[in-house]
């Protein structure tokens, strides 16, 4: 038997064709989103001597050769209705530095926060209140975050998540009253930058929740028909 030959005629490589794209199908798509660099939470305590103003020196010392029992203390600056009262901020420039880091420099930045603080403070005698005062707390901190160059204090967004306000010793010493301050602090390195990823296209819903019928603002009284005269 002779062996088996092809027989070549006019075909063609065929040329390979991507898929179709379906609806919901993955697809290369290009987003714009912010970018975290850094975010860390970070603590700061502090101590802090305030004098009692000279316009109530007089009260507070009838108060205290009098014998009675004098205490001091704060209003609490952090809650949700003195939002207004304190404030914190990122202070320019970014101190740019490298860091060891196993063995490796690594860059990073230094940036400087500043809280500003509204304080009120009250002392009392045996329960009744001889006079309050307010008085402006400041407090700087310095963190080490990942900043590249790009980026400088407009890309760094810090707030406080919670503090405390307290009298260190309760009571008043030499005219000074002495408050201890404890703030965390959240701070958040971030950019908008461009994405491409794999997604699927979003699609709208359909509507199938029917919407409630309106109903009048008013509720209207019946007709009510006047009577007929009476004849005459």
């Amino acid at each position: 038997m002779k062996p088996a030959k092809s027989i070549k005629g006019n075909e063609q490589n065929p040329t390979p064709m991507s898929p179709p794209d379906f609806p919901g199908s993955l697809q290369e798509v290009c987003i714009r989103a912010p970018k975290v660099y850094d975010w860390i939470l970070s603590s700061c305590w502090q101590r802090y001597q305030i004098a009692v103003p000279e316009k109530y020196i007089c009260i507070l010392q009838k108060a205290v050769c009098s014998g009675r029992d004098i205490y001091v203390s704060c209003l609490d600056p952090f809650s949700v209705d003195r939002a207004k009262d304190l404030s914190i901020r990122v202070l320019p420039p970014i101190r740019r530095t490298v860091l060891p880091v196993n063995g490796h420099g690594v860059p990073a930045g230094i940036v400087r926060t500043l809280l500003e603080l509204y304080a009120a403070i009250f002392v009392f005698a045996d329960n009744e209140l001889l006079f309050d005062f307010t008085t402006t707390l400041l407090l700087q901190d310095e963190l080490v975050v990942c900043v590249p160059e790009t980026l400088h204090e407009e890309h760094i967004h810090c707030r406080i998540a919670t503090g405390e306000c307290l009298p260190f010793t309760g009571f008043v010493q030499h005219n000074l009253i002495e408050l201890e301050l404890l703030v965390c602090t959240e701070l958040i390195v971030e950019a908008m930058a461009q994405i491409e990823l794999q997604a699927k296209p979003c699609l709208p819903r359909v509507d199938l929740i029917p919407a409630p019928p309106r109903s009048l603002p008013l509720e209207c009284s019946p007709f009510l028909v006047p009577p007929c005269p009476p004849r005459r």
